[in-house]
Order: C-alpha cells, then structure tokens, then sequence
C-alpha cells in the first residue's frame, strides 16, 4: 500500500474515534511509566518499519477486524508496554517473543487458548481478547476459567489496567518503610 493510502487508512473517521477513544487510558499508563521510570514505547508509526495496513492484515487474521481496528489504534499511540509486571504486547519488525502476532509460538499449552488472543499478561493474571464475545479480558493465570474482567471496549480494558499500574506502585509505596 502506498503512503498517502497508509495515512488515509489511519485518518479515517473510525480510526480516528477509536484513537480518540484510547488517549486517555493511554496517557494514564505513559504516565505511569515516565513517573516511575520505565521505558515508554511510541507509537507503531514512530517505531516500526512494518506498514500499518500489514499490522492490520495479521492482526485480522488473529482476532477478527473488529479486533484488529480496536487493537491496531492502542498500537499507534503505544506499541505495548511491560510496567511493573503489567506487561501488553506490542508489533516489532525484527522477531520479538513479545509480538502479539506470534506470542502463542513460545507457549507451551497453545491448545489452552484456543477462541482467545492473548495480548499481554501481569504477575498473576493473562490479558486476552476472546473471539467468541469481542471483549478483552483479565483471566486468572491458574485458574483460566475465573474471570477477572471482562470489558466490551479497549478504552475500558486499558483503563482498568492503568488504573492497577497506579495501585501497584501506591502499594509499593506502602510497603517501602523509608
């Protein structure tokens, strides 16, 4: 695909709603992340050499278009993120374990995920897109079958990691006896 067919795609209406959308929970999680001293990825445009339209291609492919337009929009504002065992994966160009698009390889149980994506993971819990509802969702690593949240938007999900970022650290906090 050409550029200005690349940049039309990503300056559509819907694309550009979607984005809307994710800034906030985003902003909270870079936050985060800049307040605590982690490494801030950019966004898919500013890192990545793979066209956004190939992105969108394999990320259908994984989970579906409603999927791949949700996830395709986290992925141009911040191309994943691993902060303080909060970890969501992200779109590398060079062969990355960490690529959404390839994680289930390094799994040992594929088989355990089959009608999900997972697409990040924390200390306890694994973050995954279940195809057979079209929402992210927190499950409990051990125990996949309880689950923690379920969330029909992106933005929510997000917001509810960003939200456990920020707690994680508070309760560091707590636990550091200056």
């Amino acid at each position: 695909m050409t550029k200005n067919k690349t940049i039309a795609f990503l300056q559509s209406l819907d694309m550009q709603q979607r984005i809307f959308r994710l800034q906030e929970p985003v902003n909270n999680i870079r936050q985060e992340a800049i307040t605590f001293n982690y490494d801030v990825n950019l966004g898919l445009l500013q890192v990545c050499s793979i066209e956004p339209t190939m992105v969108f291609k394999d990320l259908t492919a994984l989970g579906g278009q409603e999927f791949a337009s949700e996830y395709l929009a986290f992925l141009s504002l911040l191309n994943g993120f691993d902060i303080n065992g909060y970890r969501m994966y992200g779109v590398y160009a060079e062969h990355n374990i960490w690529d959404v698009r390839n994680v289930l390889d390094s799994f040992p149980f594929p088989e355990v995920y089959d009608g999900y994506l997972q697409i990040g993971m924390t200390d306890l819990d694994v973050l995954l897109y279940n195809k057979s509802n079209h929402h992210f969702e927190i499950r409990d690593r051990i125990g996949f079958d309880y689950i923690v949240g379920s969330y029909p938007q992106l933005d929510q999900f997000l917001q509810v990691l960003a939200t456990s970022i920020k707690k994680s650290f508070e309760d560091e906090d707590e636990d550091d006896p200056e």
